[in-house]
Order: structure tokens, then sequence, then C-alpha cells
């Protein structure tokens, strides 16, 4: 049980490092305050470890309200996709983009509408695709400002920890470090299933041996 008890600690001061994460959080008109209304900006906004753009299709991303409040626009008829990327070694944890719409356009992830200045919570661990629908009356959606927050580490999830029988526990945790954990801790991992990407699975822990 020693063993079992080690495990868990580590996993709980490893998660505790989500928290030693960066966000990025700027307005269109602070990036491109003297750009050209019409102007095509993808992308958005990159650094080391992000990138935030969309399909250059037709209009979308073109930019406007020059002189005051600038909006990076998305029209229905073109079909935008909105990517949020990670470079290779960071990992999102949620992103928040500041938007108005017209004739009734959404903003929408995974197929459900994104509400301005909330937070959507990945399905995945390096990328995120929005996308504007609407009811066919050429909605537009404008931009104005985002926030993402992002670190080198997965966004950990430790759930369902001991099954009925007592003697396995599911994570669902990126692999390559749960592999790392379980070696040091003395234990194998047993199975696995890919979710989402090769990143995160879950993974069972065999404990009938652990002393």
């Amino acid at each position: 049980m020693k063993k079992i008890f080690s495990f868990l600690a580590m996993l709980l001061m490893v998660c505790g490092n989500v928290f030693a994460s960066t966000t990025i959080t700027k307005t269109v008109t602070d990036l491109y305050e003297s750009y050209a209304d019409g102007q095509v900006i993808a992308p958005l906004f990159s650094n080391d470890a992000i990138t935030i753009t969309v399909n250059k299709d037709g209009n979308n991303g073109k930019i406007y309200g020059k002189g005051g409040t600038r909006d990076w626009r998305m029209y229905e008829n073109d079909i935008p996709v909105i990517s949020v990327t990670t470079s290779k070694g960071y990992y999102l944890h949620s992103v928040t983009f500041t938007f108005s719409t017209t004739n009734n356009a959404e903003l929408t992830y995974g197929g459900n509408a994104v509400t301005s200045d909330k937070s959507v919570v990945p399905g995945a661990p390096h990328q995120m695709l929005f996308r504007v629908v609407g009811q066919g009356n050429k909605g537009q959606v404008r931009i104005t400002g985002f926030s993402v927050t992002y670190s080198d580490l997965p966004a950990y999830e430790l759930y369902g920890l001991f099954s009925e029988d007592g003697k396995r526990f599911t994570l669902h945790y990126n692999f390559a470090a749960l592999k790392e954990m379980a070696k040091e801790a003395g234990m194998n991992p047993l199975s696995y299933n890919e979710w989402s990407s090769n990143a995160y699975i879950d993974a069972r822990l065999d404990v009938d041996t652990i002393e």
C-alpha cells in the first residue's frame, strides 16, 4: 500500500503544477490599431507556444473599426474555422473570445454555442476548432479580443480513483508522464485506450501485487 500512496502523492504534486500556467490576453485593437480596414489578418496571434488563425476563404479574417474598437470578422457564408493550436511541448487549458454577432450567427465549439467572455475548456490538448454557424442570413462573428491559458503540462484530470473491486483505478493522463511515474512507483501500466490524441489516454494500473 505504501507504493500506492506514494504514486498518488506524486500525482497530486504534478497536478498542482497545472496552476503554473501562462495566460495571454490581447485585444484586436492592441495588436492591429494602425492597420487598414479590410486587411486580412491570419494568424491573428502567434508566439512560441500558441497560434490563433482562420482559413482565408472569402472575407474571413478581415479587420475593421479603424479609429475605434477593432474587430476580426468571420462570415457565415465563407465557412470560417478558427483554430487555436499549441506548438510541440505545450498544452491548452482554456480559450476565451470576446465577440459580438450579427444576423443570428453563433460561434461554436464542438457543436455547442460559445458565449462571449466565457472560457471554453478544450476537448483535446493541442488544438481547438471554433466554427461560425447561422441561419443563412449572412451572419458574422466579430472578435474583439481573446484570452488563452496554456502550460508545458497537460490539464491533468484524475477521476474514478478506485473501481468497485478496489484493485484498479483509472487515470485520464499524459501517457508518457504516467509511464515514468508508474515506473518510479514500482507499477506497470496494464493497458490503455487512446483518447482524442496520442497524448491523452485512459490507463489502468494493476495494483494487485503492490505491498
